[in-house]
């Protein structure tokens, strides 16, 4: 695969990858370029081979989901979506039902009127 750099240069990207495959990666992850682990003479430990078959292998790295229980999420429409979402505020928003006492007003929540002055102040 090659590429035109900014100046205008050819660089052949799989012939670099293949050049630098068995260097060291910056970081502090211990692998190579190709994805190896490798020990701090940078002799590979485990291959990425190795990895990914020990990945797909243990009971924890693959799971299986079962779509039955997103049917209640899902939605056929954006319009049911909007719905679903309005039915959900109005809801949340609904007046007191009569097992429910209405909380008295505080206060300090009470909007107060502002009286002028006659000299000009408030």
């Amino acid at each position: 695969m090659k590429v035109l750099t900014m100046k205008g240069k050819q660089l052949d990207m799989s012939a670099l990858i293949a050049k630098n495959a068995h260097v060291r990666a910056i970081g502090n992850a211990n692998m190579n370029a190709r994805g190896d682990v490798i020990d701090s003479a940078g002799n590979v430990v485990k291959s990425r081979k190795q990895i990914s078959m020990e990945y797909h292998e243990s009971p924890q790295a693959v799971k299986s989901v079962g779509l039955a229980s997103l049917a209640g999420e899902m939605f056929k429409s954006p319009a049911e979506a909007v719905a679903a979402v309005r039915a959900k505020n109005a809801a949340a928003i609904s007046p007191p039902t009569q097992s429910q006492p209405a909380a008295p007003i505080a206060p300090h929540a009470r909007k107060r009127k502002l009286i002028e002055d006659p000299d000009g102040g408030l």
